[in-house]
């Protein structure tokens, strides 16, 4: 187990050390390979240690910054970061590194294997395409802008990660949030409910409180967030990305970012989502219209005004309205068969026996919190251990506020490391009377971010740099979507649910008004990713200077057929898809959907979602492969023919 099992005994000064020490090792192994035979293949092996090692630092450190309980440990951890970033910048932009791979390309040519061949062409290109083939003048003021939007995208992370806004109402105020939610919430010096603005909160009483003017003030302080800090932040990057594409060369930043993606460039993105919008907005019209006769039905009912429109504070609420009316979906009801332990348990179970995998906690491993768990991942054939992963599920004060899956180690063959990361959600805490009771929602998101961790552990490559999800942006979501799909089948949901009291198997009927109201809110939901990506092209293909809140108004009233409910709101200044990996990338998330859905409906569907043989063929031909091909040509290896989009039209509704 070795180095596979972290160590968490940090404090401030520790970590000032531990960021010294990982600079001057990378900078003496970098000189290490300035000075080693071009000719040689241990050059590969030695550019993959300086990979590996600094990556295993700085992975270390950035998961401090977004989850340790110390708010001093955490600060350290993001001023340390930026140092490093500044150090991964720096090596990416030595000239002469740069010239020594060109030569070890050319002499080691007819030496190469295809993953090693890839690996030094990616190299390079990525070198090329930041000017390391341009003069000294073009390379400097690369490296100056790269370096101001890295320290940008820290503080806008830690603005972020800080967040913390609470706001209070009584219990009339939240007339229609279920008990579970309320006991669930703690209270002021009045006895006031207290709110917070986390997921596992702010979504469930949005759906549920029938008070129009509580969800207004709810929906506004959540499109606030982090306006004050982040608001300038965020549009300063965005000039720095425009300087740096046009310094680059290109026309602008997503003509950059899309380069070595699937889509290739912004004018593909820009018709794969016009054509998909076009179809939505059909679907998001019948909608519309259902669901003002439901508001108009209830404004009568409780005698208050009725305004003649849906507004985004009344959005979640109307939808889960249709859904309990139309659909009979209780989501109280079905709460209460998704206790956490169990759900984890049977999502454990589905991927264990899908993926010809075990699973074993490591019960006394060291923890930064309470709540973190570790488990051991075997593979069931071999008996090998595949890798290593954590669980930190539960909000709390300074913690990353989403879900995600963070790589600790990456696994690489030629560097003798096995694969550790861990996931990180929010989902809602236990209480006295009764234990986390996730919503289908949040099962879902359980499984899709497993699917994350699952990428990331089963990886079976030589070089760090194509580990686990380190494959194109525009195809990284897919695996984890097509296991979404495993949340809306009787047969997986019957293995991850039980009644929180008695352990009771959740009713069939239930299960079927589930699945029935899987499309009733199609049209909604992918308008709003279809918004999201369009206003993230937007900003990264204008020239001109972006007033983030207004283009946010401007396209919410387009793409959401809504006006904002306050002036000044503005979600971009929370919205970290794009100063943390998606920028210029967030059409990525609808891309992607387009693999997942052919490779479930073709396989999985067809063969059975727990077929060991299906799952074994996927573990082979898209997870262990990671970045050392195409992404393209795993799905064609795992379809046995090209991908198409026949699937995900059909799977939107959207096949007309």
């Amino acid at each position: 187990m070795g180095d596979s099992i972290l160590k968490w005994d940090v404090t401030t000064d520790k970590i000032k050390t531990m960021s010294q020490d990982l600079m001057n090792d990378a900078r003496k192994r970098c000189d290490l390979i300035l000075n080693s035979n071009p000719s040689d293949l241990q050059i590969l092996k030695e550019m993959n240690e300086l990979d590996k090692n600094l990556s295993n630092g700085f992975c270390y450190i950035n998961i401090l910054k977004s989850v340790f309980p110390d708010k001093s440990v955490r600060d350290a951890s993001a001023d340390a970061v930026a140092e490093l970033n500044k150090l991964v910048i720096e090596l990416k932009m030595n000239k002469k590194f740069y010239d020594c791979l060109e030569k070890a390309r050319s002499a080691l040519d007819s030496n190469l294997d295809h993953e090693s061949r890839r690996y030094l062409d990616k190299n390079i290109l990525e070198r090329r395409l930041d000017g390391l083939h341009l003069d000294e003048e073009t390379r400097n003021k690369v490296r100056e802008l790269n370096e101001k939007i890295s320290d940008l995208s820290v503080e806008f992370s830690k603005n972020c990660n800080e967040e913390a806004t609470k706001l209070s109402f009584t219990k009339e105020q939240l007339d229609g949030v279920n008990e579970n939610m309320l006991n669930s919430l703690e209270k002021d010096e009045i006895g006031n409910f207290i709110v917070s603005l986390k997921y596992p909160v702010y979504y469930p009483v949005m759906k549920e409180c029938k008070v129009p003017e509580t969800r207004r003030k709810l929906n506004i302080a959540f499109d606030s967030r982090c306006v004050k800090e982040n608001t300038k932040i965020f549009e300063e990057i965005l000039q720095l990305r425009a300087e740096l594409a046009k310094v680059l060369g290109f026309k602008n930043f997503a003509e950059y970012k899309l380069k070595l993606l699937c889509a290739e460039n912004p004018e593909n993105v820009e018709q794969f989502l016009s054509k998909l919008a076009e179809k939505m907005r059909v679907l998001q019209k019948r909608e519309v219209e259902l669901l003002l006769e439901y508001k108009k039905r209830e404004c009568e009912g409780l005698k208050i005004p009725f305004d003649g429109k849906i507004n985004p504070s009344d959005m979640r609420y109307y939808l889960n309205l249709r859904e309990i009316q139309e659909f009979n979906v209780d989501h109280t009801k079905l709460q209460e068969y998704f206790p956490l332990n169990v759900v984890t348990e049977g999502i454990f179970k589905i991927y264990q026996q899908l993926l010809s995998l075990k699973f074993d906690e490591v019960t006394d491993a060291p923890k930064y919190h309470e709540e973190l768990k570790l488990y051991k991942v075997t593979d069931v054939v071999t008996n090998e251990t595949v890798g290593y992963f954590y669980t930190d599920l539960h909000p709390r004060d300074g913690k990353y506020g989403h879900a995600a899956v963070f790589g600790l180690r990456e696994g690489t063959k030629l560097g003798n490391q096995i694969p550790v990361c861990i996931m990180v959600c929010n989902f809602t805490k236990p209480t006295p009377d009764q234990p986390s009771l996730l919503t289908h929602s949040e099962v879902e998101t359980f499984f899709h971010e497993f699917g994350h961790v699952m990428h990331q552990v089963c990886t079976k490559v030589n070089y760090h740099k194509f580990a686990g999800t380190a494959v194109e942006t525009d195809f990284v979501e897919a695996p984890s979507q097509m296991l979404e799909n495993w949340c809306w089948k009787k047969e997986s949901i019957k293995l991850m649910s039980s009644h929180y009291k008695d352990g009771s198997s959740i009713d069939d009927k239930l299960i079927d008004d589930l699945i029935k109201s899987k499309n009733s809110s199609n049209g909604h939901f992918n308008m709003r990713q279809i918004l999201l990506s369009k206003m993230d092209q937007y900003f990264h293909t204008t020239s001109e200077k972006c007033d983030t809140a207004e283009i946010y108004k401007n396209y919410y009233k387009e793409y959401m057929l809504q006006n904002l409910e306050a002036e000044g709101l503005n979600m971009n200044a929370s919205f970290e898809h794009l100063t943390g990996g998606y920028e210029a990338q967030y059409y990525s998330y609808l891309w992607s959907e387009v693999y997942s859905e052919d490779m479930f409906q073709t396989r999985f569907n067809e063969e059975g979602i727990l077929n060991q043989k299906t799952g074994l063929d996927y573990r082979r031909c898209i997870l262990e492969p990671g970045g050392s091909i195409d992404a393209k040509q795993m799905v064609t290896n795992f379809l046995g023919r090209e991908p198409n989009e026949e699937a995900f039209l059909k799977a939107k509704g959207a096949d007309f």
